[in-house]
């Protein structure tokens, strides 16, 4: 809208318009700093998209300093604790994983969220 005003009355420099995604930046902040016990100070954690919780985007795989091997420690200990839980009887168990798809043609395997069971995958969603 801002943009529009300025464009209307021939002032419109698109280096000098910008809205701020602070609120956004510090709630992906706050999110890593928690999680691996950090001052806020610390990290940096780029948001793109929209200026909203339903449209802006963090990338977390660029955060700095880089705590990748942390996420896919993580990731790796989630998967294994649901698939012990799915192979110990629990129906309620699931995960994202590559598997096997007819989706696309030319795409053989593809991410899905699926439901894990005491003989593997039980359901695609």
């Amino acid at each position: 809208m801002s943009a529009e005003v300025l464009k209307q009355r021939g002032v419109y420099d698109p280096k000098k318009l910008f809205g701020l995604m602070t609120p956004e930046t510090e709630l992906a902040r706050a999110f890593v700093a928690e999680r691996f016990v950090l001052y806020v100070e610390d990290v940096h954690v780029p948001v793109i998209g929209g200026h909203c919780s339903l449209t802006a985007l963090p990338l977390f795989s660029k955060t700095t300093p880089p705590y990748r091997e942390f996420f896919e420690a993580r990731g790796a200990e989630r998967f294994v604790l649901s698939l012990l839980r799915a192979l110990g009887g629990a129906n309620d168990m699931f995960q994202c994983c590559f598997v096997e798809s007819n989706m696309f043609e030319d795409i053989p395997f593809f991410g899905s969220t699926v439901k894990l069971g005491k003989k593997g995958v039980e359901a695609i969603n």
